[in-house]
């Protein structure tokens, strides 16, 4: 548009069946950018809210996503599991409101089991990762009981394989939902 000496404004405008996220471009006279601006604000404020960055699709890419919400987070003991293996860090996100966390001591480093509860959960922090599909079994026989893969359900409403926890565990662990995350519970203890 400069070489044409006109303004323009690129927006988000919605996802293909693919999940792939598309764009539209407003454009019009030059020094017309406020105008573009109002525009702009009117068009995306009337569009359903959605997360472009989980609809990005990881579709025949040869890499599976997963959602981790303790010690495979970046920076953590465990992280290394899945940077060895190829994992790339795609984003961070929140569960639904539908998870209670609880701290876990038995099995050295110090974890987080994630369960779901729909009736008294609450959303929390985790990341994704995407693991290439071919090191997957050897990152799964590094997973030992109480935690297990299983589908976690997003803030957006998207699921995704991520780290659970077993129920027989939790009646000697001491829950910490109310920190919102792991990271946010090791801050608040100091442990980071």
């Amino acid at each position: 548009m400069n070489l044409l000496d006109l303004s323009a404004i690129a927006l988000p405008f919605g996802f293909y069946r693919s999940g792939l996220p598309f764009g539209i471009t407003l454009f019009a006279p030059a020094l017309a950018d406020l105008r573009l601006l109002s525009l702009g604000k009117t068009i995306e404020s009337s569009q359903p809210q959605q997360s472009v960055a989980i609809k990005t699709a990881t579709i025949d890419s040869g890499y599976q996503r997963i959602a981790v919400c303790g010690a495979h987070m970046q920076g953590l003991p465990l992280n290394g599991q899945l940077q060895t293996l190829g994992g790339r860090f795609f984003g961070r996100m929140r569960t639904a409101p539908n998870y209670r966390m609880y701290l876990l001591t038995a099995m050295p480093p110090e974890r987080p089991g994630l369960v779901r509860d729909t009736s008294a959960g609450q959303a929390l922090d985790l990341e994704l990762w995407d693991l290439p599909k071919a090191n997957w079994a050897d990152f799964i026989a590094n997973i030992k009981s109480p935690l297990c893969i299983g589908s976690v359900e997003l803030e957006n409403g998207d699921w995704e394989y991520g780290f659970l926890c077993e129920n027989y565990p939790l009646s000697n662990a001491t829950e910490i939902t109310k920190f919102g995350g792991w990271r946010a519970y090791l801050f608040a203890n100091r442990i980071i």
